[in-house]
């Protein structure tokens, strides 16, 4: 270790819990306060030889990084900004 950093960087598989998005590409992140990260919408893509078809996500998760969980969020229509976007948490 050089200067308190180690001399080598390791991934570690995390398994959170709560709600989590299904499986998709090309969503929209965004970083939090209090450690969370907001994913809104993306697609999910089902190919099938010569046919592509494409789910549209218009929803949005929450990942708490302290808690290691995920939430289910909620968009309300017509909210001012900072009003529209509530974790449903426990």
């Amino acid at each position: 270790m050089q200067g308190g950093l180690p001399d080598k960087w390791v991934w570690t598989r995390i398994n959170p819990s709560g709600v989590k998005p299904t499986p998709r590409s090309g969503f929209s992140v965004a970083t939090a306060p209090n450690h969370q990260t907001l994913f809104f919408g993306g697609v999910c893509d089902k190919e099938e030889e010569e046919n592509l078809e494409g789910e549209f996500f218009n929803d949005l998760y929450f990942y708490d990084a302290t808690r290691n969980r995920w939430f289910a969020g909620q968009l309300k229509v017509g909210q001012p900004l900072g009003s529209m976007c509530r974790g449903t948490q426990p």
